[in-house]
């Protein structure tokens, strides 16, 4: 046979389980407000983080089209000088020619042939350089457009020395 329990207890144990109950509730809406807190927070830091991916991917688009800019500038640059050779051909100014450097050469002997033949021509310093570029390869053509002028007797040496 059940035992029945007195009425005080039954409503006690009822009582005690809808305790624990509104408990669990309690905690779980805490779980739940928590989970919610964490998401807005990943979902925030995600955000900030496309931001910041989009300001770098802008400013790299800014300086490869500032890196254009420069190269279509310096390719005008040669054009002018280019188009004045051209020019040139038809005027009195003699057009005397060097060939390209050799690596078997002196490059202080072929800079001062250089030199010699762009007085005469009465090439201005970024003329000359422009002209020069071509004329050089490898080390020499590096060290000519670092430079990025014509090179004096001081900068002879340091040719040199970089070949």
């Amino acid at each position: 046979m059940e035992r029945a329990l007195p009425r005080s207890t039954e409503e006690t144990f009822r009582s005690s389980n809808m305790e624990q109950l509104a408990a669990a509730l309690t905690e779980l809406t805490k779980f739940q407000q928590e989970q919610h807190r964490q998401l807005e927070e990943s979902q925030r830091l995600q955000e900030e983080r496309h931001q910041e991916e989009e300001k770098l991917r802008k400013r790299q688009q800014e300086e490869y089209q500032e890196q254009v800019r420069a190269m279509h500038k310096q390719h005008m640059q040669q054009m002018e000088v280019m188009q004045e050779a051209v020019r040139d051909r038809g005027s009195a100014n003699p057009h005397l020619k060097i060939a390209p450097y050799q690596e078997s050469e002196d490059i202080q002997d072929f800079l001062e042939a250089f030199e010699g033949i762009m007085r005469i021509q009465k090439v201005d310093q970024t003329g000359s350089v422009l002209r020069l570029t071509p004329l050089l390869s490898g080390k020499a053509r590096t060290v000519c457009t670092d430079l990025g002028q014509q090179p004096s007797t001081r900068e002879k040496k340091s040719y040199s020395g970089a070949l």
